[in-house]
């Protein structure tokens, strides 16, 4: 997933994670 650091993004992958998927997870950003 991408700009997943925070909001929409962020929701949706965790969201996927609980649900037992694995995610990988990128942003832009390398503060987030």
């Amino acid at each position: 997933m991408t700009a997943s650091a925070a909001g929409i993004g962020g929701a949706t992958a965790l969201a996927f994670a609980r649900e037992g998927a694995r995610v990988i997870a990128t942003d832009r950003d390398p503060e987030a």
